[in-house]
């Protein structure tokens, strides 16, 4: 028997698809807890009266969370398996959501945009090492399927936040909602998520100088980023005060 093998998690049938359907999950549950908050970002600015450079420096604190967290992921992804970093992530991540709703002050909201950015991006590279390890099991190419679970996910949270706009609920009760279902459903799933054989972990430098084959790719996901956060983040503001949408009752 290869290393390969002997590493490679063994799955029947059953469970097979089942972790496959609880790792979509897990990407669902990651996009729709995080547009859930896009949703509902020019409400957030209103009640706290910021303007709109007041809300890009808070905005600003999520990526930056997401930057630093980076490194850290995947260090701590590969030393204490991507099952466990998963979990923890996701719980966390959810709890956040609910704190932002709640958050009275510019600082507090910033300080909680900072710790969600790093949770997200501990979550997102848990769940890409649980899908590409799954996929290992197939005879074809099954992460964009994945990937697509996200996109849908953000349509059915920006869905869900156009019905709670329109009904004036309050953004406190929206995300406490949308982070309690998504905290049970992140434990629910959490058993058939892959376990992972680490006593092979090597201990490399957490910072490390990258590739000059990765600067290339990592220009281009900077500049997609860049797109993506603007949309997310302003979209609805853009909506809200440029074409002064109405809400739809």
């Amino acid at each position: 028997m290869n290393e390969a093998s002997a590493t490679s998690p063994k799955f029947t049938g059953r469970s097979l698809t089942g972790s496959r359907v609880c790792i979509s999950m897990y990407f669902f549950l990651f996009g729709f807890t995080f547009a859930s908050w896009a949703s509902r970002i020019p409400a957030i600015q209103q009640q706290l009266h910021l303007t709109d450079p007041e809300l890009g420096a808070v905005l600003l604190s999520m990526p930056v969370g997401s930057f630093i967290a980076l490194p850290f992921s995947g260090y701590f992804t590969a030393k204490l398996g991507s099952r466990k970093i998963a979990l923890f992530s996701g719980v966390v991540y959810c709890v956040l959501l609910a704190g932002i709703g709640l958050a009275q002050n510019t600082w507090l909201l910033s300080c909680l945009l900072f710790f969600f950015g790093a949770a997200g991006n501990m979550l997102n590279i848990a769940i890409n090492t649980q899908a590409i390890a799954l996929e290992k099991s197939y005879d074809k190419t099954i992460i964009s399927s994945f990937h697509g679970m996200w996109s849908v996910a953000g349509l059915v949270a920006a869905s869900l936040g156009t019905v709670f706009i329109a009904k004036a609920f309050p953004v406190s009760g929206h995300f406490i909602l949308t982070g309690g279902a998504s905290l049970v459903f992140f434990f629910v799933c959490a058993s058939w998520l892959v376990s992972e054989n680490n006593s092979t972990f090597e201990k490399r430098p957490i910072f490390a100088k990258p590739d000059k084959a990765l600067w290339g790719l990592g220009i281009i996901a900077f500049c997609s980023l860049i797109c993506q956060g603007a949309m997310f983040d302003w979209s609805g503001v853009y909506f809200k005060k440029v074409v002064e949408c109405e809400p739809a009752y």
